[in-house]
């Protein structure tokens, strides 16, 4: 960032010192200090881009996980219902088999133990339903995770939306900034050189930056319809265009 400049009326040029201590010299114009003002500006607003980009990129790699993992979650479901199928079927089965081959050793079938075989039959099938649905309700289960990875998966969807809306105003906000950077350093003139000052100047950028901030703020809201469950999301995304302090 362009942090001060110094006029060298002799040679009609600026050094300009940079944050990192760097000095540049360049051709004198009288609107020097509005280019570099408006330079600093879009070398702002540029570094709010790379940002805005970097989250998005972040958020569309947990997408990519998360849709993953809800593949691994359909295929455990499909296993977790052949499996209560298995159980439903073959226990009370089992168990009427159990119970018929130990009486008919004893000599004993007959129409009441029918009935017994039956009821046992029955009594075995509500246990492994009932047993089943609990394990499927149960948070480490994958028709509980089911639910929590749709909805987080709705959640970075919405995310990647909101972002992308902010990337394309900024975009257009940061368009607009560049034109006219190129259009103040086409006015060449030097009429003013000799009242310029030859003290050391500061450029104080911030004020214009927070207006193009706050137009593209407004930008921002006169392109979405703000509902209030995204009121957090907009202040995590603008989090980075409020005033550095």
């Amino acid at each position: 960032m362009n942090i001060n400049f110094l006029v060298d009326k002799e040679n009609k040029r600026v050094i300009v010192s940079n944050e990192k201590g760097t000095m540049d010299s360049r051709e004198y114009q009288d609107n020097i200090e509005e280019v570099l003002i408006k330079e600093d500006i879009v070398k702002e607003l540029e570094s709010d881009y790379l940002t805005l980009k970097s989250n998005r990129v972040s958020l569309e790699g947990r997408l990519e996980d998360t849709n993953k993992k809800i593949v691994d979650n359909a295929k455990k479901r499909k296993s977790f219902i052949w499996k209560f199928i298995i159980a439903l079927i073959g226990i009370p089965l089992y168990i009427c088999f159990l119970e018929y081959f130990i009486k008919i050793h004893l000599y004993q079938i007959g129409i009441i133990e029918i009935k017994t075989l039956f009821y046992s039959g029955l009594l075995g099938t509500g246990a492994v339903t009932l047993i089943g649905g609990l394990l499927a309700i149960s948070p480490d289960q994958p028709f509980f995770e089911a639910k929590r990875l749709k909805k987080e998966k709705n959640k970075y969807k919405k995310y990647i939306e909101e972002l992308n809306l902010q990337i394309a105003d900024l975009v257009q906000v940061l368009t607009k900034n560049k034109a006219e950077l190129n259009e103040i350093k086409e006015q060449k003139e030097l009429n003013n050189i000799e009242m310029m000052s030859i003290e050391v100047q500061k450029i104080s950028y911030r004020e214009a930056l927070e207006l193009e901030k706050s137009y593209l703020m407004q930008l921002y809201q006169e392109n979405t319809i703000m509902e209030p469950e995204k009121m957090g999301l907009k202040n995590y995304i603008l989090g980075r265009f409020k005033k550095k302090e």
